[in-house]
């Protein structure tokens, strides 16, 4: 436990792009490890998470076995100029003097600002509008001269000349900066244009690699007495629901829908497992990124002949329990990172179906960039004969993964150790003058 040096106050910290409202289970977990690994490490801090909501308010996270509530303060890229949450709003009182506005006085009253990008958005790859958000928030923390940690994160890419400036520009800026991996670590030091400091700007690791899993309030029932071998399989609804725009916005080569269709039969086919469908985004079905949505159309095209082997849990279920579930499986095979990652740390086989850049890196962190199969690059029947071959082969890549887990989970410990030093650390500055 770690004790903030010259204050007899609370060091107050700040965690942004890591919003535990966005039904996005992925972004929940870099939120509550976070908030889990520095709530255990620093003594007393009165932790603020910035998200979607309206106003300030209070939550007891008793479940990450946190002593004292966290703060939440809504902070959004909203064009409602004249609501206090809106970054506009925000920017521009800070301009006027600072006064009038609480959610911008809760910004200025930070220790330490930790922003962790929602783990991949610090690109321009999803659009002007999640760039904006994703950049404004740094830029207005810099500007308040709010000291500033980039927590583990993808850097890039960019494809916009101005939005590879305005990056290079903050994270050059920034306190310090941590990378998840070793090519996102490159990239980084890249933007930095000859600034690179290695006390400063880390290689490390994805947070959500500690996230602690809890037993969900509904057991399925295939989890509470297996008679069978229970296979997990997450499809992500944002490629399979729009297989058109999946292929213009990402480039896949390969058929997504078609490819995990056919590997769910086939697994049905050849073994005697139980298949679970785990949603890992709960956006409201109808969403174009429901996974749900997704899962139920895959459950339809199976058919009823093997309806009594493959299930959806209750969408009724949080980050953890989904860990929970996921680490009671033999295999796991995942689109959504971070339903991956849940796998990964707890040590089950893994196989992931990527379309970005991202999920390589995080997997080579482990040892495991040879289970990662790319739609981009693979025709569908390859996808399809990839996947079952790794499914064939879980025993042997559970001995690997085992091999290198506990060296990677310490890896995580120190790193979250070296982000509560840097915290305690940090001095806070004086507010900025416009």
């Amino acid at each position: 436990m770690l004790t903030p040096k010259a204050t007899e106050t609370p060091l107050r910290l700040g965690i942004f792009g890591a919003a535990p409202d966005t039904g996005n289970l992925g972004v929940s977990a870099l939120c509550h490890s976070v908030l889990s690994g520095l709530g255990g490490r620093i003594n007393d801090a009165a932790l603020t998470v910035f998200d979607n909501g309206r106003g300030l308010r209070m939550r007891d996270y008793q479940r990450l076995r946190l002593t004292r509530p966290v703060s939440h303060c809504g902070m959004r890229n909203s064009r409602r100029i004249y609501q206090h949450d809106s970054m506009i709003n925000m920017q521009l009182t800070a301009m006027l003097g600072g006064t009038g506005n609480a959610n911008l006085n809760a910004l200025k009253n930070l220790d330490v600002a930790l922003d962790i990008s929602g783990g991949d958005s610090f690109t321009d790859l999803y659009g002007a509008h999640r760039f904006q958000t994703i950049t404004r928030t740094k830029q207005l923390l810099l500007r308040l001269r709010r000291p500033l940690i980039l927590l583990p994160q993808t850097y890039g890419p960019f494809a916009n000349i101005s939005n590879r400036k305005t990056s290079s520009e903050i994270v050059r800026a920034a306190d310090y900066a941590w990378a998840r991996d070793a090519r996102s670590f490159e990239y980084l030091k890249e933007l930095l244009q000859g600034e690179y400091d290695p006390r400063r700007h880390r290689r490390g690791v994805d947070v959500a690699f500690l996230l602690p899993p809890k037993k969900p309030r509904a057991i399925p029932e295939c989890l509470t007495e297996p008679t069978r071998e229970v296979v997990g399989i997450n499809i992500n609804g944002l490629i399979y629901n729009d297989p058109v725009g999946a292929k213009q916005n990402f480039g896949l080569m390969a058929d997504y829908r078609r490819a995990v269709v056919e590997i769910v039969r086939q697994i049905l086919r050849e073994s005697n497992c139980t298949i679970m469908l785990l949603p890992h985004v709960l956006t409201p079905t109808g969403h174009p990124e429901s996974d749900l949505d997704a899962c139920l159309d895959v459950c339809r095209q199976v058919g009823k002949s093997y309806s009594d082997r493959i299930f959806i849990p209750d969408a009724n279920y949080n980050d953890q329990e989904a860990k929970w579930m996921i680490a009671r499986t033999s295999w796991f095979c995942g689109t959504r990172m971070h339903s991956t990652i849940a796998s990964l740390s707890s040590g089950v086989p893994t196989l992931a179906i990527a379309y970005s850049k991202k999920t390589l890196g995080v997997f080579e962190t482990c040892a495991q960039g040879h289970n990662v199969v790319d739609p981009r690059l693979l025709q569908t029947e390859e996808l399809i004969e990839l996947a079952v071959r790794r499914f064939s082969e879980r025993e042997s890549i559970r001995k690997q993964i085992c091999a290198t887990l506990p060296k990677l989970l310490e890896t995580a410990k120190q790193q979250m150790d070296e982000i509560s030093s840097a915290c305690c650390a940090l001095s806070r500055t004086p507010e900025a003058v416009f």
